[in-house]
């Protein structure tokens, strides 16, 4: 049985880890959250890649994965070519679907300043480009309880429009470059009541499965996923960083399922998506 290993800021990773799951039940799963150092968003490229290159080195390490997910639309955005070179490994990166959207057609796109930045993704004619403030922790924070940062978001998405003299019936198409952003899909279309939304998680998760069964050489089965000891989850958010007694060896990042509170907020997500 092979391993997949899915790596994220926070929680926007399991909105594709959950697409995974449901067309590829049989695979061992691996998701680590760097729940210490989110959001990404507001860093450097040098900062997000030494971040995202330490965390593979300790999935490798621990875990020896078939296949690594780098679930971040903004650590993909920054070093997916590098971390590419670097590892002898599948690696799978998310990007904004802009191409998923109709040629010529007008659309709205979410993603961090990073991703924007990274992306070269600019508002134009047919593109209003917006980064929203603090928005993943947001969600990270408020995992279970979206309805609670329903009004922060419909006020600065309303904002954001009335600045470039847009009404809601105007934006057709979403596209969302951020994977935390499926969290909020239920708020979007209430303000956005006639848009399209794209994410291109499905697609990603169709390109993880082929590679998987290339690798592995086996079909797919319709075993039952059990949430509970199938998948394995971690976050750096509460690591116990221990120095040799002659201080020589420090660890650049440690991963740890200690913090319960946060895994199971995890767990209860996705395996609400995953019912859905």
């Amino acid at each position: 049985m092979g391993k997949i290993a899915f790596l994220d800021s926070g929680s926007g990773g399991l909105n594709i880890l959950a697409k995974t799951i449901k067309i590829l039940p049989e695979a061992e799963y691996v998701y680590v959250a760097d729940t210490k150092n989110c959001p990404y968003g507001i860093h450097s490229k040098t900062w997000i890649f030494n971040k995202t290159k330490n965390l593979i080195e300790n999935i490798i390490k621990n875990y020896l994965p078939d296949i690594i997910v780098i679930a971040c639309n903004t650590a993909s955005s920054a070093c997916a070519k590098e971390i590419r070179n670097i590892f002898n490994i599948p690696i799978v990166a998310v990007e904004p679907a802009i191409k998923m959207v109709p040629k010529n057609e007008f659309k709205l796109v979410l993603a961090t300043k990073a991703t924007l930045k990274f992306k070269k993704i600019k508002s134009n004619k047919l593109t209003l480009a917006y980064a929203p403030q603090n928005l993943p922790k947001l969600i990270d924070d408020n995992l279970l309880k979206i309805n609670k940062i329903n009004l922060i978001i419909k006020k600065e998405l309303k904002q954001v429009l009335k600045n470039n003299n847009l009404s809601a019936n105007k934006i057709k198409n979403i596209v969302l470059g951020c994977t935390h952003f499926v969290a909020i899909t239920k708020t979007l279309k209430k303000i956005f009541v006639k848009t399209n939304l794209f994410s291109g998680h499905e697609q990603i998760a169709t390109q993880i499965k082929k590679i998987y069964l290339l690798n592995n050489n086996k079909q797919k089965n319709n075993k039952q996923i059990t949430i509970n000891n199938k998948i394995k989850f971690y976050c750096t958010n509460k690591c116990k960083i221990k120095l040799n007694k002659n201080y020589l060896i420090k660890i650049k990042i440690c991963l740890t399922n200690n913090d319960v509170k946060q895994l199971n907020k995890f767990k209860k997500y996705l395996f609400k998506i995953i019912n859905n």
